[in-house]
């Protein structure tokens, strides 16, 4: 603690200083108290393979009258599959089924890290 500061100010630089992990973490809190809603969806994906290509996908229950799908991609050498098993994603993929939206996700070919 520096004699010249504040505490305010040393609370309000190490809050900016926080690891990465913990406002992933922070924001993944966030998502769940606001998109709850999609807690009552079961995942059940169905896993294909079209021309070499892994697909996942699941269709919605919810009943709708304009059904529409959700696309949904991953980066930083994760599966099509991660968006139906991390805690983060999952919260998406079942507010989006809740909402009567088709999810599909797909599995890069192309990859430079370890699978």
């Amino acid at each position: 603690m520096s004699l010249l500061r504040k505490p305010e100010e040393e609370a309000k630089d190490a809050l900016l200083e926080m690891p990465r992990f913990y406002w992933v973490y922070s924001l993944c809190c966030v998502l769940f108290l606001l998109f709850k809603e999609g807690g009552s969806v079961t995942l059940s994906p169905k896993q294909e393979n079209l021309g070499g290509a892994e697909i996942i996908w699941q269709k919605s229950t919810a009943p709708t009258d304009s059904p529409a799908v959700l696309a949904v991609f991953h980066g930083c050498n994760h599966d099509g599959i991660d968006w139906f098993t991390y805690p983060e994603e999952r919260i998406i993929v079942k507010y989006a089924l809740s909402k009567g939206y088709h999810v599909i996700s797909f599995s890069s070919q192309l990859r430079v890290g370890p699978r």
